[in-house]
């Protein structure tokens, strides 16, 4: 076998094959990208960058924009976005109510652990 760039096997070759796999992924810009999610979807059209959207009936195409990233949004900023929407949609339909009082640091705590464990049953 001929190693013209003299990389060193000594790590074995399923390393060496997926650090050069990784390496020539790396090189191709993805061009178009939809990952649909219960609440929404994750759209991604060249050269635009990438758009959240959230499944809305009121509007007409069926989804509303929530927000625009250069990059892929990570899965716990979509997550908060559909969150936020959906917040604001009962806020809207009066089925929840509106919370204008600043919560106290039990509640702050009680509430990230909460997040915490919503994020890790996600995974």
């Amino acid at each position: 076998m001929l190693n013209p760039d003299l990389i060193n096997m000594d790590q074995g070759f399923g390393v060496r094959a997926r650090n050069m796999r990784k390496d020539v992924l790396s090189t191709f810009t993805q061009a178009y990208k939809l990952k649909t999610l219960q609440e929404g979807a994750v759209v991604r059209e060249w050269p635009k960058g990438f758009s959240v959207w959230y499944e809305d009936s009121t509007q007409e195409i069926g989804y509303s924009l929530l927000q625009s990233y250069a990059k892929d949004p990570s899965r716990e900023m979509t997550f908060e976005l559909f969150d936020a929407a959906e917040d604001a949609r009962l806020v809207a339909q009066g089925l929840a109510p509106v919370n204008n009082k600043e919560p106290n640091a039990v509640d702050k705590v009680l509430k990230g652990g909460l997040d915490f464990f919503t994020g890790l049953s996600r995974m």
